[in-house]
């Protein structure tokens, strides 16, 4: 089994997006310029394109819909700071979830992604545990840190198809990394998760 070192993976260049859940507040969401600097940086790095066969497309949707739950690993308390900021969450909302992680409410954890493919510009959504963010995949594994959603399934979004041929989103896990299903956008998958 490799043990992925959170510490070792850059953060991402996208801003996070809250959404409204139960334990957070609603905080005004500026989709629309985040969506279209994610589209335009997009545009503009995507020097080469995915070339996936049908065959391979099939392949790993239905790799994916047989994985086993992906063991995430808690946010440390010594990371927990940085990984607020990370968030990007009004004063309030943070503070609400402080106060859940503080009453053992809410946990926080670490999700890894990349672009299993070519690098040109793929974007998705992660939601989980009433929070969202979008990501610009990179070959390079990006964390994020998310909450812990309870009914264990986090969610993936495509956004943007950077370079044509689909969003081709991988994952790493306590067992190594592996692609998730091509998306189209607007498609989403579920991921049921552990903790680690």
């Amino acid at each position: 089994m490799v043990h992925v070192d959170m510490d070792s993976f850059p953060r991402p260049d996208c801003k996070s997006t809250p959404k409204p859940a139960p334990k957070l507040p609603t905080i005004p969401i500026i989709v629309a310029a985040t969506t279209a600097a994610l589209i335009g940086a997009a545009q503009m790095t995507g020097s080469s394109e995915d070339r996936i066969s049908p065959a391979e497309i099939a392949r790993r949707a239905s790799i994916a819909e047989a994985r086993p739950p992906v063991a995430l690993r808690s946010v440390e308390r010594r990371e927990m700071k940085a990984a607020m900021l990370e968030m990007a969450l009004s004063s309030q909302a943070q503070e609400s979830l402080e106060a859940d992680i503080a009453s053992r409410q809410a946990k926080l954890v670490w999700i890894v992604f990349y672009d299993s493919d070519a690098e040109d510009g793929d974007v998705i959504e992660i939601q989980s545990g009433g929070f969202s963010r979008m990501i610009r995949l990179a070959k390079q594994p990006v964390a994020v840190a998310i909450p812990f959603p309870s009914d264990g399934v986090a969610t993936v979004i495509g956004v943007v198809d950077g370079g044509g041929g689909g969003v081709t989103v991988g994952l790493v896990g306590p067992d190594g990394a592996a692609p998730l299903a091509v998306l189209s956008v607007g498609q989403q998958i579920s991921i049921p998760v552990i903790l680690e």
